[in-house]
């Protein structure tokens, strides 16, 4: 199999022509085409072959790569390997919405299949903070149309509907992974700005720590990310906005756990990262839904402040 590997141009920039070229002499995407795959699968199926699947997998569906540590290489392959699955996951749930004739089971699988792309692009998030929602949503509707162009013949005009329709949903799915994204940034601030600090030499540690390796069934049951604070673990789900956080409250047994970063759109302008100043002065007011998230999680699981490992006592910022 060909070892070619799309590297990032300088300013983590993506390009839909460089990476569908980079598989062009790659011997697994040949031999998934001599095998009469249509395109989209055959470079989906090379893609995830570089990520570690195996190459004898028949469903590549079933197939989830390991991105805990992964480079900007693999987490693109990731990307690509994953957007079959989510366009047949997207259409497919606006399917159960406009006809209702799908099963529950059906349902939860096909959003199942939307998920993987998530994480794919979260790792590539990651690696390339600098990257923008305007470039990464161009490379995925140019790369959607060489994987689907096909399943039109010449109806332009169908195709041309339907590559408007998916750029709409991905843009909305890559707002929600944009506000993980600097949620993330900003927790990780409050390491900074209100450190654990022993009381008897003055040493400093991390007051919270996070763990945003969920998998897709986390990710199913609205699970973004864990926190540890002051020996806790708890879940938490970010939202984009305030609205959808309200609406998503409404709804759930742990209305706590649901938060937003406190940044616009506007404010973001399409970007994933903040400045140090920005994330600083947003800490304190995430550390305080963090513990409000903290005391719930308690709460409904009967957890009493005996049985947590809490090191110092703690102050919540004004």
């Amino acid at each position: 199999m060909s070892e070619t590997i799309v590297p990032f141009p300088k300013k983590a920039k993506l390009d839909a022509v460089e990476i569908v070229t980079s598989y062009s002499d790659d011997q697994e995407y040949r031999e998934n085409l001599g095998k009469r795959y249509n395109i989209g699968r055959s470079l989906a199926r090379a893609a995830l072959v570089r990520t570690g699947m195996n190459r004898d997998m028949v469903m590549e569906d079933n197939y989830e790569p390991d991105l805990s540590d992964a480079t900007s290489e693999k987490s693109l392959d990731a990307m690509v390997g994953a957007l079959p699955s989510f366009v047949h996951g997207l259409e497919g749930i606006r399917e159960y919405h406009a006809n209702g004739n799908i099963s529950s089971k059906e349902y939860r699988s096909l959003k199942g299949r939307a998920a993987r792309l998530n994480h794919a692009i979260k790792s590539l998030i990651k690696q390339n903070p600098t990257l923008t929602s305007q470039n990464i949503t161009d490379t995925a509707t140019t790369l959607y149309g060489v994987m689907n162009r096909e399943r039109w013949d010449d109806n332009r005009n169908g195709y041309e509907k339907e590559a408007k329709w998916f750029s709409t949903q991905f843009e909305g799915s890559l707002r929600g992974m944009q506000h993980e994204v600097i949620a993330d940034q900003v927790i990780q601030a409050i390491n900074s700005v209100d450190p654990l600090i022993d009381p008897t030499t003055g040493e400093k540690s991390p007051r919270v720590t996070i763990d945003t390796n969920v998998s897709v069934d986390d990710d199913l049951h609205g699970t973004d990310m864990y926190i540890t604070l002051d020996g806790v673990t708890f879940p938490i789900d970010i939202k984009a906005s305030d609205r959808t956080a309200m609406n998503a409250r409404k709804k759930s047994r742990h209305p706590q756990s649901i938060i937003t970063t406190g940044f616009t759109a506007f404010e973001l302008n399409g970007a994933f990262q903040v400045s140090a100043e920005r994330a600083n002065k947003a800490a304190p007011s995430m550390l305080q839904k963090l513990y409000a998230a903290r005391e719930e999680y308690m709460q409904q699981n009967n957890i009493s402040s005996d049985n947590t490992t809490d090191t110092y006592s703690h102050a919540l910022a004004a």
